[in-house]
């Protein structure tokens, strides 16, 4: 179908436009980029659940993307298609990759010229003019509605959290892990340990708490029919678009300071420490290669090394 869109100059706050629009629905995303310093385009909407008999294989995906030209005057890359979350144990088994919803429709926010999109797949405009002056409507009855939110809906919280593994195992994976990189088995390896709890509450008003104390470039709250999931992150993991792959990652932190000469001084420990810098390098290098299996070798490139980015 063929895509339809329309810019509005101005732009109400997205929190409020979300619990207002999605708060209360049992599918929805919002892929919160506020605080993005270069992309800072949010995307807030609803979807359909894809069954996971579906989606067993990668190559699939393809099948819920439009190969339209059509909006290629947008400002961001975003388009209606699939929304998600990949599960890497998924995609060693046979039952589904992970947890997506079809996405037809949706509201980009553009905050640095503050304007609103509303971008969607319909089979005609007059279909289209429909969903946007519905919007419109009740975007002019917003007010407070992230805050009325939070009053009413606690805060998701749990009272205990277990680790997976106790600390002796942790450490006898370390172990393990140490030796295979000794015997050459591997270049690299990252351990995680998982944490569980039951929670009580509510997940939104946890995401919109979360969001104001940490202002994460790269933050999502994707609400499906299996589980809802609460992420923020500084990192780039991989981006592919127009023909390009590009993967940003981090190694090496230090908190911030409110103090503008000690938080210099944290910054030039971070770009002096030789641990870091090998860490860093040692990424760089790993996915340099990685890319470079499925890339034209000869086009992957360092556009920046070693290179300190400040985040709140």
């Amino acid at each position: 179908m063929p895509l339809h869109f329309e810019r509005l100059e101005g732009m109400t706050p997205v929190a409020d436009t979300f619990a207002a629009f999605f708060g209360n629905l049992p599918l929805s995303f919002w892929l919160d980029r506020e605080s993005h310093l270069t992309d800072a385009f949010s995307v807030i909407g609803t979807g359909i659940q894809i069954p996971a008999s579906e989606l067993t294989e990668l190559s699939q995906i393809k099948n819920y993307f439009s190969d339209s030209t059509s909006g290629s005057e947008l400002p961001f890359s975003f388009r209606p298609g699939i929304v998600g979350v990949l599960n890497y144990e998924s995609v060693l088994s046979s039952k589904g990759i992970g947890d997506f919803l079809a996405v037809d429709r949706a509201i980009v926010f553009d905050h640095k010229k503050r304007n609103m999109y509303f971008v969607g797949e319909f089979a005609s405009r007059a279909d289209f003019d429909f969903w946007y002056h519905a919007a419109l409507l009740r975007l002019a009855l917003l007010g407070g509605d992230s805050r009325n939110f939070q009053l009413e809906y606690p805060a998701a919280t749990a009272a205990k959290l277990v680790a997976e593994q106790s600390r002796d195992q942790y450490i006898a994976s370390i172990e393990e892990a140490q030796q295979h990189i000794a015997d050459g088995d591997v270049y690299q390896l990252c351990l995680t340990n998982r944490i569980s709890g039951e929670y009580t509450g509510n997940t939104l008003s946890y995401f919109l708490r979360l969001r104001k104390t940490h202002r994460a470039p790269y933050a999502s709250y994707i609400k499906t029919s299996e589980r809802t999931y609460v992420s923020l992150s500084p990192e780039r993991f991989l981006t592919v678009a127009n023909g390009k792959a590009l993967s940003t990652p981090i190694k090496g932190t230090r908190p911030r300071s409110s103090d503008p000469q000690e938080d210099a001084e944290l910054k030039s420990q971070l770009e002096l420490d030789p641990k870091e810098r090998a860490e860093n390098l040692m990424i760089v290098d790993l996915i340099r290669n990685d890319l470079a299996m499925v890339c034209d070798a000869e086009s992957v490139s360092v556009e920046k090394l070693l290179e300190v980015v400040s985040y709140s």
